[in-house]
């Protein structure tokens, strides 16, 4: 994105904005626009600056942009949940509109679809429920079914047509040691071949009604905060600290394991992410277990 911006001559658009609670990976870039006070903190002396809004809060993008005119080269967000930060959702009005705000300021959109990827959300990518079209989207983890490691970066026509050229000191000259490796190209293609066959399409809609219906029978107990869902994303936060390090999660982990069940809590949220081959039983097993682990905390004094 500074690239595209440099290329054609906009030199001063070297911040990015990101949303507060944000996670996008651990090289130094990643973690500077993900959320400052989380597990990357010790690194920001390190980090290039980046300004922050909160999700759902286009007033304050606005302002933002406003007070710093042709600074900014894109702003990024995890559409319409962000995972790490606790399977918070936020409302596609919000990217319509910071979508609207961005294009108005000479801001490019990047949408992380690492983890809303291949129909976790009940789309095939997240920023459909927006009707966004990005300028940038990166891939991984889905787009081989998680059996090899692969990413992608995918970009627009007009960005990518703003690095050709015959100097090659224009070229994105970024490639890297497995880029394009041809075993993890295979098995992308053929995941995606797997991921709309009929029957996995299927199961993909199974899952969202089954964590719709878990998430429905949890709302009503009495310890469920703030219960929530989308496509085949369940979550329902529990009474105790919030946070990556609290020492609430490895007890909830440990609990639900005596069960039968990995669940992997964030802080005090407990949460599904079921793979595609998971049964209805075994996603009612994931919400009962859950149910329990309710029932724990709201046994405790």
């Amino acid at each position: 994105a500074y690239q595209y911006h440099a290329l054609r001559g906009a030199t001063t658009r070297r911040r990015f904005i990101a949303l507060a609670g944000a996670y996008h990976g651990d090289t130094l870039g990643a973690m500077a626009v993900g959320e400052p006070s989380g597990f990357h903190s010790l690194f920001r002396p390190l980090l290039p600056e980046v300004d922050f809004v909160a999700p759902d809060d286009a007033p304050a993008l606005e302002r933002l942009l406003g007070e710093r005119p042709d600074q900014h080269a894109a702003l990024i967000v995890e559409p319409m949940v962000q995972g790490a930060g606790g399977m918070r959702l936020h409302a596609p009005e919000f990217l319509r509109e910071a979508e609207r705000l961005c294009r108005a300021a000479g801001v490019l959109l990047v949408c992380d679809e690492v983890f809303t990827g291949f129909y976790r959300t009940g789309r095939l990518f997240a920023f459909e429920h927006a009707g966004l079209r990005p300028d940038l989207v990166t891939l991984s983890k889905g787009l081989t079914g998680g059996y090899v490691p692969l990413g992608a970066t995918l970009a627009t026509e007009e960005m990518f047509t703003a690095f050709l050229s015959p100097d090659r000191g224009r070229a994105f000259l970024h490639g890297h040691s497995f880029t394009a490796n041809p075993i993890a190209c295979a098995a992308a293609i053929a995941s995606w071949r797997l991921l709309h066959a009929p029957a996995c399409q299927e199961r993909i809609r199974a899952i969202g009604a089954a964590t719709a219906a878990g998430i429905a029978t949890l709302a009503r107990h009495p310890a469920a905060r703030r219960p929530r869902h989308l496509g085949t994303i369940g979550a329902v936060d529990i009474e105790g600290p919030p946070g990556y390090f609290s020492a609430l999660a490895p007890r909830l982990f440990d609990a639900a394991l005596r069960r039968g069940v990995l669940l992997r809590p964030l802080g005090n949220v407990l949460y599904a992410v079921p793979p595609y081959c998971v049964t209805d039983a075994e996603v009612a097993l994931i919400y009962e277990t859950m149910g329990a682990l309710l029932d724990e905390a709201a046994s405790r004094p």
